[in-house]
C-alpha cells in the first residue's frame, strides 16, 4: 500500500506571508522529509523538532523547523502537521 503523506496546517509569521508560500513549505519539507528513513530519524537528527504532541481535542502533533531569513540572517519558525493516508498524526 502506497502512503500518502501531505504537510497540513503550516504556520509562519506574518512578515513572510506571500501567496504560494504554504505550497512551496510543503514540498521543500517533503523533499527534506524523504531523506530520512523515519519521522524518529529526522527529530533524532535534530532537523525537525515536536512542538506540541497530540492530546486530548487536539488530533494532530505540531512539528516545528527553523529557516533562515537570506536578508537579516535570523530564524523563521515553521510550524505544520503531517498527514498520512488521510489521518494526521
Amino acid at each position: 500500500m502506497k502512503l500518502d503523506i501531505r504537510i497540513v496546517r503550516i504556520t509562519l509569521p506574518s512578515q513572510y506571508y506571500r501567496p504560494g508560500i504554504q505550497n512551496a513549505l510543503a514540498r521543500s519539507i517533503l523533499r527534506q522529509l524523504s531523506t530520512y528513513p523515519t519521522l524518529s530519524a529526522a527529530i533524532e537528527d535534530g532537523w525537525i523538532r515536536e512542538g506540541r504532541p497530540a492530546a486530548g481535542k487536539n488530533p494532530g502533533r505540531r512539528f516545528m523547523v527553523s529557516l533562515t531569513d537570506g536578508k537579516h540572517y535570523h530564524d523563521i519558525p515553521i510550524s505544520f502537521s503531517i498527514m498520512v493516508n488521510g489521518q494526521i498524526i
